[in-house]
């Protein structure tokens, strides 16, 4: 297997990859160190003759140069990256892909330590405030890293390799599936990578502390992923129910969604129990809005299995459903002002296009003050506040907390393609999180 060490500058990436490679006898690659040698110049005249641009064609040269990653337990090849290799999707299938990606996360403050004691020039760092720009890196560049395996850089060296062996040891008995992305925004989290299905949806259902899968479909989808992954769930030990809808537009009537709630009912289902949806567009919106209605808003796993499900219907938050006057025209919509409400979200977006698994998922809690916090009493006539003609906080308290809303609706997206055999172009797009489905009513003058 191959080692691939990602993280910002400083963070120690060639010191413990050498170490790591002489451990297992293993071939080293610094990629700074082999565009250097391609150039015949050093990276910091690579920025200054010919700019960043195309210091990044030749990075991107120099990882499609390592070639396909070596298969089996051993450690055959130990690779170093520079700080932003990882920020070009294309690199990233190729360093994630079937290697073993080790985040070497440093905090800023050491970092900016680090930079101002090293001799080497980074361009990128180079006449600016060395803990500023850390944490402009930080900004941008976190949710490429996070898709690797994170280990705590801030320790001795042979304790790193130490960790980062048992690391390997432990991916190389069961090679988990491959994240190109886990992104985090006003929205919640966003997670990108291939053959992902069933291991996020189980991670989803375990974050909700649900106590089973509730999958809702449709017949053609159900025969094409849908027992696939119900297997998946079994075996991973989850119980699982299934409901059916009907198939294509016919799902998005309301005599539909009352037949669903129905089932709902029988099985008990709960406020905290997500709703694990597989299917088209179509199948997405009904079962949306019935994740946004049932108990005034559960959570929503959504598993898009058409093309227009995986980059429209299942994206922004719009479920709904049909009236004999028209599309769409009973739903509900998302308010995008997540930072001002109650309820806490988070998102996952598991995403790629051809070939890979997208999978996003939001999730609103409840506001611990709304339901933890004893309603304040109303203040009586004779208080100060009140003789001073000032409405007392107290009493603003008191109105605050009625009127705050006590759930939400939680949603996550898992997307279902084939294997690819080359990076799925344009996979950067996916990295853009939007608001997903709650309970919320439409906004007003929207008609979908």
């Amino acid at each position: 297997m191959d080692v691939v060490l990602v993280g910002l500058p400083g963070s120690g990436k060639s010191a413990v990859g050498r170490r790591l490679a002489h451990r297992h006898g293993a071939t080293f690659v610094d990629l700074d160190d082999v565009i250097e040698k391609a150039a015949g110049r050093t990276i910091p005249e690579i920025f200054a003759d010919r700019g960043e641009a195309a210091f990044r064609a030749l990075e991107r040269q120099a990882v499609a140069d390592l070639g396909t990653a070596h298969r089996g337990p051993d450690v055959r090849t130990v690779v170093a990256t520079g700080g932003g290799a990882v920020i070009d999707p294309r690199n990233r299938w190729a360093l994630y892909r079937g290697r073993v990606p080790v985040w070497l996360d440093v905090r800023p403050e050491v970092l900016a330590q680090r930079l101002r004691r090293s001799p080497n020039v980074r361009p990128l760092i180079v006449g600016r405030d060395p803990m500023g720009a850390i944490r402009d890196l930080v900004r941008d560049r976190d949710r490429f890293y996070s898709a690797a395996h994170r280990l705590n850089g801030v320790a001795e060296l042979a304790s790193i390799v130490e960790r980062v062996d048992e690391l390997v040891a432990r991916v190389a008995g069961d090679p988990d599936p491959t994240i190109l992305l886990r992104g985090h925004s006003l929205g919640g989290e966003l997670v990108i990578g291939e053959g992902i299905a069933a291991a996020v949806i189980g991670d989803a259902l375990r974050g909700l502390r649900a106590r089973r899968a509730i999958l809702v479909s449709e017949p053609g989808a159900w025969s094409a992923i849908g027992e696939a992954i119900d297997a998946a769930l079994a075996a991973d030990g989850w119980p699982v129910e299934r409901i059916l809808l009907p198939q294509g537009e016919s799902a998005k009537r309301l005599a539909v969604i009352e037949t669903a709630a129905g089932q709902l009912a029988a099985l008990h289902a709960e406020r905290g129990e997500p709703l694990v949806a597989i299917g088209g567009g179509a199948l997405g919106d009904a079962a949306g809005f019935v994740a946004a209605s049932w108990l005034r808003g559960v959570p929503l796993i959504q598993v898009p299995t058409t093309l227009v499900a995986q980059i429209d219907s299942s994206i922004g938050g719009k479920t709904g459903v049909d009236l004999p006057e028209g599309k769409n025209l009973v739903g509900a919509f998302q308010n995008g002002n997540g930072g001002r409400r109650s309820a806490r979200r988070r998102r996952w977006r598991l995403s790629a296009t051809s070939g890979c698994l997208r999978s996003w998922s939001t999730t609103a809690r409840r506001s611990p003050r709304a339901t933890r916090r004893p309603l304040p009493t109303e203040p009586s006539p004779s208080s100060s506040s009140v003789r001073r003609g000032r409405r007392s906080r107290s009493s603003t308290s008191t109105r605050r907390s009625r009127a705050r809303p006590m759930g939400g609706s939680r949603s996550t997206l898992v997307t279902h393609s084939g294997t690819p055999s080359k990076p799925p172009a344009g996979s950067a797009s996916c990295s853009t999180a939007r608001p997903s489905p709650t309970a919320c009513g439409p906004r007003s003058g929207s008609a979908r």
